[in-house]
């Protein structure tokens, strides 16, 4: 009977005293019990395991194991990069597209035509579709050993399909620039491009926009400041790593640009109901460079380049990237734009409202 008693004793007991010390641990570490934004009872703090995440990750990571690679895996000298769980992530990199792929690949080429012409019905004088990279493409000697990039894999299908009349090839851009920078152009720890990495975009799309229109003014070079450490960024945050790990914010200023005074309101669409991050926000620079009214749909990629759009342009619809054809035609209508600009990692740009073409 005292074996029984005593194999109890361990089963229940030993799981409760884990519990209780891993209480006692958060309890004594968390920031947000130390700042009164969260209480001690709540349970999201007391038995939270992120911190027994931390310490695994603090442990893998030097070996290259990842503890959420469908979050992040690990690369050559510490880089991170997006794992499968978001568009494929190095998976879409390392195989040929399918003929579903390729197939729809060209739908949102065919489509994008449709909206060219149907946006210079509506007196739209330029469309561009900047497609950015993704950082293995930009800097694939930094993926990990076993990641084989795939010549004409889907991101590349997808560069490829768009139209040269109306296609900025970002990671042209910076693939150039990366041969003459010492500087990053993507964050360690980061999905997105640096500051750096976004200005060099943006000045491509103002090179293209000036020669469709030579009477628009825009930079022609920028000056970089001093670079100050920051935390690691969100793929950091996939393995509880952003306390750990250091990565750099730059600072980037476009010479002959003013210092955009922005004012930001909420644009009026009507009916139309969005989500709250899809809401377009209508940012007004009086002091802008070009007297001009651009709508510029984007997605995460977008928010870097934000100041060298404001200081270019008086009036900048900032929308993020749509799925309803029906709201971007609203939104043309009611806006009028001279520039409508599309700006989009290479691997989300198969855009659904893109691929089903301009409203009737």
């Amino acid at each position: 009977m005292r074996s029984y008693r005593t194999i109890s004793f361990v089963f229940l007991g030993g799981p409760l005293a884990v519990l209780v010390l891993l209480a006692l641990a958060n309890l004594a570490t968390s920031g947000a019990v130390r700042d009164g934004s969260r209480s001690w009872w709540d349970p999201g703090v007391a038995f939270s395991a992120d911190g027994l995440a931390s310490l695994l990750s603090r442990a893998l990571y030097p070996a290259g194991i990842s503890i959420d690679p469908g979050g992040a895996v690990i690369g050559r000298d510490g880089w991170l990069f997006l794992g499968d769980r978001y568009e494929g992530g190095v998976t879409a990199v390392r195989v040929a597209p399918t003929r579903a792929q390729s197939r729809a690949v060209e739908r949102v080429a065919e489509g994008a035509l449709a909206w060219r012409d149907w946006l210079k019905q509506q007196g739209v004088g330029q469309f561009w579709i900047l497609v950015a990279p993704d950082k293995d493409d930009v800097y694939p000697d930094y993926l990990p050993a076993w990641v084989g990039r795939v010549p004409g894999n889907r991101q590349d299908a997808m560069r490829s399909a768009f139209d040269s009349s109306i296609l900025i090839d970002a990671g042209q851009a910076l693939r150039t620039e990366r041969l003459v920078q010492s500087e990053l152009l993507f964050r360690r720890t980061d999905t997105h491009w640096s500051n750096l990495g976004a200005w060099f975009a943006a000045d491509a799309f103002f090179r293209r926009s000036s020669a469709a229109d030579p009477g628009l003014q825009f930079p022609t070079a920028m000056e970089l400041g001093q670079s100050w450490p920051t935390p690691g960024s969100d793929l950091a945050q996939f393995l509880r790593l952003e306390g750990v790990l250091v990565d750099e914010h730059q600072h980037v200023t476009p010479i002959g640009a003013p210092v955009p005074q922005t004012q930001q309101v909420e644009y009026d669409i009507g009916d139309v109901v969005l989500p709250s991050r899809q809401k377009p926000q209508l940012m007004t620079t009086p002091n802008a460079l070009n007297q001009r009214r651009v709508l510029w749909l984007h997605d995460s990629f977008g928010w870097a380049m934000a100041p060298y759009m404001h200081a270019a342009f008086t009036e900048v619809l900032d929308v993020h990237v749509l799925s309803r054809a029906d709201v971007v035609g609203e939104l043309v209508n009611r806006f009028k734009p001279d520039i409508v600009l599309i700006s989009v990692v290479d691997r989300q740009a198969d855009l659904r409202w893109l691929r089903s073409g301009p409203p009737d």
